[in-house]
């Protein structure tokens, strides 16, 4: 079974958004323009990786209800 059913179309929008204002950051331009498309870009990988991080924790922890299955889920992380 394909892992793309699970995918969300919107957050590979956003993350290829943030992929390019990376590389345009990185085009070897000294531009500050262009330096802030990539601090843009870096920003907006942080905001994706919390949500989709902070998914997973509300998911875990609404199925134990318990503080052991959350502390059980950042020792899997770390």
């Amino acid at each position: 079974m394909s892992s793309s059913i699970n995918r969300n179309f919107g957050l590979d929008i956003v993350r290829s958004i943030a992929i390019i204002l990376v590389l345009i950051c990185h085009a070897g331009t000294a531009d500050y323009v262009f330096y802030n498309f990539g601090f843009y870009g870096v920003e907006l990988f942080f905001v994706l990786s919390g949500f989709l991080i902070g998914q997973i924790i509300i998911k875990e922890f609404s199925k134990d209800k318990s503080y052991k299955s959350l502390l059980k889920f950042w020792i899997k992380r770390w």
